[in-house]
C-alpha cells in the first residue's frame, strides 16, 4: 500500500523552509506527516474490513520482516505509484515526503506471514 496527501503539501513545506519560516515549517510538516499516517491507517482499516481479515500488520521498509530499500521500486511499480506522483531515487529512497508505503502482512491462524514465505 502506498498513500499520499499530494504534492501541494510537499510544495508548501518546501516553500516555508526556503523562506526560513522554520516555526511554520515544523508545524506544517508535523501536521502533514500525521495526516498522511492517518490516511494510511484509514486505507489499512478499509482493506482489512473489505477482505474480512483481522489483525493484519503494516511494515515499512527497513523492518526485519520487510524487504530492503532495493525492492521498493518493484513494489511501487506493481502499485502503479507513479500515477499518484510517488517515485524513488536510484538508491531506493522516496523522492517526495508524505508518502508512507507499507506492506500488509495478513494474519491467518494468529501467525504473521513474511513476504519471503
Amino acid at each position: 500500500m502506498a498513500v499520499t496527501i499530494g504534492k501541494k503539501a510537499v510544495e508548501l513545506s518546501g516553500q516555508l523552509y526556503k523562506n526560513d519560516d522554520y516555526a511554520e515549517y515544523f508545524m506544517f510538516h508535523g501536521l502533514a506527516a500525521e495526516l498522511t499516517e492517518t490516511f494510511c491507517r484509514l486505507v489499512h482499516s478499509r482493506i482489512d474490513r473489505e477482505s474480512n481479515i483481522k489483525n493484519s500488520r503494516r511494515r515499512s521498509f527497513g523492518h526485519p520482516g520487510c524487504p530492503g530499500l532495493q525492492h521498493q521500486r518493484k513494489i511501487l511499480d506493481l502499485l502503479d505509484a507513479d500515477r499518484i506522483a510517488i517515485s524513488v531515487s536510484p538508491e531506493g529512497q522516496l523522492i517526495r515526503n508524505f508518502h508512507p508505503r507499507h506492506l500488509l502482512y495478513l494474519k491467518r491462524d494468529n501467525r504473521t506471514k513474511s513476504v519471503y514465505e
